[in-house]
């Protein structure tokens, strides 16, 4: 049996006052398969004082994913879409070439709770045009103590309707009451576990919240335990077996690309679509200070 590594989240200010737990990228933790950014967001109790609000910024290589346990966060991209993410779906903006957009919870009170994740986009894709697609319904495996929903890619017998450009896998699982089950598992994928609500023990380690769990590949099945209200993400993937750059919002293969899209925001060009419809102002790009390392894998 692999050796399970945990890391324990670090956190980050998404927007003024409004704190997240960060599990990837860390050091030495870069990637699990495709996902190279995963951030918890909550739960948190909205008031009129504290909010999420992110202003415009751009995205090249990637594609953004928010799955959205409670609230509503409005979604704005320079595409034109202009809608809000509700509990149980999730949201895919594959930026390509290049995109832009706002993100802000709805609402002064309640409850916000979401996962938000980028995949990067492997190289046959990451100059594509940029897409935006919302998945209303997301298919379950249900019993009386445990709901797996297949957020992407194939889960036993489920396949999501979310778009895949790598093979990739995310599960969300909700525990109704105690749970102790093993799960069948890719061994050519690499996996992670972050629990959300509450604690969860995979192969016998315990996994704090605020912890992230790391499989490697060669594993052909897990055993979760958790106790009734917990809630977990399961992600796993391929290793993306390219060099990638992941720098601020983008994720490019040299530091030219990372420079020229970077000049490109700056100049509000219109490799990033239609941003003058975004309203409420724009994140500058810090600068680049140091030269900018390439890594491969998760490492």
């Amino acid at each position: 049996m692999a050796q399970l590594e945990i890391t324990v989240l670090n956190s980050s200010e998404l927007s003024p006052g409004f704190q997240i737990q960060r599990a990837l990228p860390q050091r030495g933790l870069r990637r699990v398969g495709a996902w190279a950014f995963l951030d918890h967001i909550g739960p948190v109790e909205l008031s009129p004082t504290l909010g999420m609000h992110v202003h415009s910024h751009p995205h090249i290589g990637l594609s953004t994913f928010t799955w959205m346990i409670s609230g509503q966060i409005q979604h704005h991209d320079s595409l034109g879409h202009n809608l809000a993410i509700k509990p149980g779906q999730v949201n895919l903006m594959t930026a390509g070439n290049g995109i832009a957009h706002t993100e802000v919870s709805i609402g002064e009170s309640g409850c916000l709770h979401a996962a938000q994740l980028w995949i990067a986009l492997p190289e046959h894709a990451k100059d594509m045009p940029a897409e935006f697609t919302n998945y209303p319904e997301l298919p379950r495996i249900a019993n009386e103590h445990l709901t797996e929903t297949v957020l992407i890619g194939q889960w036993q017998d489920c396949i999501s309707p979310v778009t895949a450009h790598t093979p990739i896998v995310g599960v969300d699982l909700e525990a109704h009451g105690d749970y102790a089950q093993s799960f069948e598992l890719n061994p050519e994928f690499e996996y992670g576990f972050l629990p959300m609500i509450g604690d969860l023990s995979v192969n016998g380690s315990l996994v704090k919240t605020g912890e992230f769990a790391y499989l490697p590949q060669g594993e052909g099945s897990v055993h979760l335990e958790a106790s009734a209200g917990s809630r977990a993400l399961l992600i796993g993937g391929e290793p993306l077996d390219e060099e990638l750059i992941l720098w601020w919002n983008l994720i490019a293969r040299t530091q030219a690309e990372i420079e020229q899209a970077r000049n490109d925001w700056e100049a509000q060009s219109e490799r990033y679509g239609e941003l003058t419809q975004l309203g409420d102002g724009w994140l500058h790009a810090p600068e680049i200070a140091n030269k900018l390392i390439a890594s491969k894998g998760h490492r």
